[in-house]
């Protein structure tokens, strides 16, 4: 406490700046339509190292130093379809496989349950690459089913998401709890090729005399096969090449990205996650 400590972080300044303003701009707009006590958080990180280059733990922290990246839990929703569809895949089905999208009912001890898609429509007969894209509620459930929620549930801890996980149908939909560093982390997996590298924000330390009294050391492991990562990449750069379109070409990013979104009951919670070749972000 007294002697003095170099620490040496793996923020990057013109990231976190970036970051910062760009939050702070868009909380402005939406806590002004939605209300004043709207809070998140947004995370960046280097995908194949998973240093942390920007982390903004909440609106204001002089109101609340609550960390929203790491402290806050709250439910995946459809975050976790990627992790559907690659046990899919694993399990010899194709992203040119069919399925119907339409009313589904589950009874259980006298209780009835019948999802619905976010967009409260059934589209019928839809490619698999057709419902990870447009995040059919529908189709996940019924895939789930039959590849089975413990093969899902072993591959999100490999991805390190430390939560308590049920095998239930509503799986499908993220009911589980996850930070936003942690969804993050399992979501750059697809960015990295397959590889799971942890989130960290700290490189080294040393004393006041230069010794460096601490070393970060990054959990890293291959949790997904490469040639599988590759189509579920291809599916989830649709969503934003469907934007891409609303948008402009000239008003878009140069370089290629994929990205998930998230949304829970009555859009309590919303997340969007997504990845360039060098960044991946939750927010």
């Amino acid at each position: 406490y007294s002697e003095g400590l170099h620490v040496q972080t793996t923020l990057n300044s013109k990231i976190q700046r970036a970051a910062q303003e760009t939050f702070t701009t868009e909380m402005l707009t939406l806590r002004h339509e939605f209300g004043q006590d709207l809070d998140g958080g947004m995370i960046v990180l280097d995908s194949k190292t998973g240093e942390i280059k920007a982390l903004v733990g909440g609106f204001d922290f002089m109101s609340s130093k609550f960390n929203r990246v790491t402290q806050a839990r709250r439910q995946i929703g459809s975050i976790i379809k990627p992790l559907i569809y690659t046990v899919a895949l694993q399990n010899g089905m194709t992203f040119a496989d069919t399925e119907i999208d339409e009313p589904f009912e589950l009874i259980q001890n006298n209780t009835v349950w019948k999802p619905k898609n976010y967009d409260k429509k059934f589209h019928g007969q839809v490619t698999l690459a057709y419902a990870l894209s447009h995040s059919s509620n529908i189709i996940a459930i019924k895939t789930l089913l039959k590849v089975g929620a413990s093969s899902i549930i072993n591959l999100a801890k490999k991805c390190r998401i430390k939560t308590d996980f049920h095998t239930y149908p509503s799986l499908a939909l993220g009911c589980v709890d996850t930070t936003l560093c942690e969804g993050a982390g399992m979501f750059n997996v697809f960015a990295n090729d397959g590889i799971y590298v942890e989130p960290h924000i700290l490189s080294w330390i040393k004393d006041r005399w230069g010794v460096r009294i601490y070393k970060t050391t990054v959990d890293t492991e291959r949790v997904i096969e490469n040639h599988i990562v590759g189509q579920v990449k291809s599916v989830l750069c649709l969503g934003l090449e469907r934007v891409k379109k609303m948008y402009g070409a000239s008003n878009w990013i140069t370089c290629q990205a994929m990205s998930k979104t998230g949304t829970t009951n009555d859009s309590r919670t919303c997340w969007f996650i997504a990845a360039t070749p060098s960044l991946t972000k939750a927010v």
